[in-house]
């Protein structure tokens, strides 16, 4: 997670030429996503993510969409806005976050059938 988030942070201001506040603005949400997205595989150290119901755990399915609507709420509102020195994502660097934290999914699904595939032969 740290080296997609210093990447994207390194890319927006040396290469985009982004202003910092945007620039931590984009990762902020981008941890917020890796996070929300790790949930679902830590559910099991060897299962698959896509082989488990989301709705097995309701209590942990609500806190993660609970923590999300009050992540986007404090990037929207201006009472967020300010405490939080947040702004408005555009629906371009949404796609751009959610594709990078998703790699965490694809790299943890990776890491699961390596593990899978080395118990079986141990």
């Amino acid at each position: 997670m740290s080296i997609v988030g210093f990447g994207l942070f390194y890319y927006l201001i040396e290469v985009v030429e982004m202003d910092e506040f945007s620039a931590r603005n984009l990762l902020l949400m981008l941890m917020v996503l890796f996070e929300n997205i790790h949930v679902a595989n830590c559910r099991s150290e060897t299962k698959s993510a896509f082989r488990m119901s989301l709705f097995s755990n309701p209590l942990l399915l609500g806190g993660v969409v609970l923590a999300q609507i009050l992540h986007i709420a404090m990037l929207y509102l201006p009472f967020g806005q300010t405490l939080l020195q947040t702004a408005p994502i555009s629906l371009s660097h949404w796609l751009l976050l959610l594709g990078l934290a998703l790699s965490l999914l694809a790299a943890m699904e990776l890491h699961k059938l390596t593990w899978k595939r080395r118990q079986s032969k141990a």
